[in-house]
C-alpha cells in the first residue's frame, strides 16, 4: 500500500487512495512524507521502490545518530553508549 501511494504521489496526486479494498472510497489520506517521496521520484526519476528503501536507510541512521545522541545526555561511559546502540540494532 506505501509504494502504491508514493507511486500515486509520483504522478501528482496530493490525496491518495487506497486501492488494496473493495469499498469504494474517494481519495482522502494525505501523508507529507509520502507525498514528499512521491515528488523526489517524480523530479530525479528513480523507482518508488528505491526511493522508499533508500529513505528508510537514510532515516535509520538519523534515529541511531539520534539515540546516540540520547545515551550521551544520560551516560559519559562510551562503551555503555555502544552496548545500548548494539543493543537497539540487535533489536530492530
Amino acid at each position: 500500500v506505501y509504494l502504491s501511494w508514493v507511486r500515486q504521489a509520483a504522478q501528482g496526486r496530493t490525496l491518495l487512495r487506497n486501492p488494496f479494498t473493495t469499498k469504494q472510497h474517494d481519495p482522502h489520506f494525505f501523508s507529507v512524507f509520502l507525498v514528499g517521496l512521491g515528488r523526489i521520484c517524480q523530479v530525479t526519476g528513480i523507482s518508488p521502490l528505491v526511493a522508499f528503501m533508500g529513505s528508510r536507510y537514510v532515516f535509520g541512521l538519523f534515529f541511531l545518530l539520534a539515540f546516540y545522541w540520547m545515551v550521551a545526555e544520560f551516560t559519559r561511559d562510551r562503551l555503555a553508549r555502544w552496548l545500548a546502540i548494539v543493543l537497539v540494532c540487535g533489536g530492530t
